[in-house]
């Protein structure tokens, strides 16, 4: 708890509940609740809880219900800081959004798999193709070869696939 939060465990006192985010306390009781009561549920939970220098940071807790062992008597948490994963994970979304919504096509390939298969594709790609993200996902690369002018910029874009190197180039569509 020191490690985490920067509060000694002397300083816990009966409300110790108030360095939950108000926002979360009521959920987090019901998750404790059913831990007691040994209802099925979700096996961890995520909130906010302020450290000593007054600033929220996100825990993931997992509550295993020990009221019934001997010189226990209680619920045990085992809580880890998941603060940075959350904050990534908000910036992914963020990235994500912005992804979808430009008029821009843009397109992810596998390269773990030999075929480089299409996993992701905007919807700005239809503003290119004339063709629906759905009809590209799952197929492989070389469906957009039909779409390229073949020049030299193509012939760098198809050696940089096959050999896994970035670059930034602009190829020609056929239009």
């Amino acid at each position: 708890a020191y490690k985490t939060l920067g509060i000694n465990l002397e300083e816990f006192t009966d409300d110790w509940y108030k360095i939950i985010h108000l926002d979360d306390r009521k959920r987090f009781f019901a998750y404790l609740e059913n831990v007691k009561s040994g209802k099925k549920q979700k096996d961890t939970i995520e909130f906010r809880v302020k450290n000593a220098k007054g600033n929220y940071i996100y825990l993931e807790t997992k509550a295993e219900n020990l009221i019934d062992k001997p010189g226990i008597d209680g619920i045990l948490c085992n809580s880890r800081d998941i603060t940075q994963k959350v904050k990534a994970h908000r910036r992914l979304y963020k990235f994500q959004k912005i992804i979808e919504s430009t008029r821009n096509g843009i397109i992810i390939l596998d390269h773990c798999r030999p075929e480089l298969p299409i996993i992701f594709v905007n919807e700005g790609i239809k503003n290119l193709t004339n063709k629906s993200a759905n009809e590209f996902v799952g197929r492989s690369w070389e469906l957009l070869n039909e779409f390229f002018i073949k020049n030299d910029n193509y012939a760098l874009y198809r050696k940089c696939v096959h050999e896994t190197i970035p670059v930034e180039l602009s190829l020609s569509m056929q239009t």
